[in-house]
């Protein structure tokens, strides 16, 4: 009776540290997408969240991408760090897709420097990875790398005919768009 009582009261002390944590993440959003850089047209917030572990990460890299304009393309960011392992977010607007940006595309940029593995959806991707040390370096990785991604003449931040007059192999790998699988049709058994 008496250790069901001092659990119970560990499992509220517990549950209202993660609400005032979250609470604080999302306080925060408002300074981080206040700081957006200007890269190649879109604006690019890329951002280090320590102690925040995958849901909060998440939690916090839609928020801001909704503080960000929506008429103007987007890329979110954002590394937590819980448990000395870093969990990475990648998030889009609209603006930013419909400029030829994918989310798992990035998230790629991110898992080459600090082992993110993971993926997700072209507006929003998230992996977990092993390198703490590194979440500095994949955030200028990142940022260096949307200017490749967006590189076109014109200098317009679309993948759509960026390959007119520029190699295939002047693109970083992680900035290609994706080849589509081609169809077949089934085959018919034959029983």
């Amino acid at each position: 009776s008496r250790v069901q009582e001092l659990l119970e009261r560990l499992r509220t002390a517990e549950k209202a540290v993660k609400r005032a944590k979250a609470a604080q993440l999302v306080g925060a959003a408002g300074d981080i997408a206040a700081a957006a850089k200007d890269i190649s047209g879109v604006a690019y917030v890329g951002h280090q969240a320590d102690g925040a572990g995958g849901g909060d990460v998440r939690t916090l890299a839609l928020d801001i991408r909704g503080r960000l304009p929506r008429e103007k393309p987007a890329v979110v960011v954002l590394i937590g760090t819980a448990d000395d392992k870093p969990s990475a977010v990648v998030a889009l607007n609209e603006a930013a897709q419909a400029k030829g940006l994918g989310a798992n595309t990035l998230i790629g940029v991110v898992g080459a420097q600090i082992g993110v593995r993971g993926g997700g959806k072209a507006d929003v991707a998230q992996g977990g990875g092993t390198d703490v040390s590194a979440i500095p370096a994949a955030l200028a990785a990142v940022e260096a790398a949307r200017p490749a991604c967006c590189a076109r003449a014109g200098g317009s931040p679309s993948m759509s005919g960026m390959y007119a007059s520029e190699s295939r192999s002047a693109i970083p790998p992680a900035c290609w768009p994706p080849r589509s699988r081609r169809w077949r049709p089934a085959r018919r058994r034959t029983d």
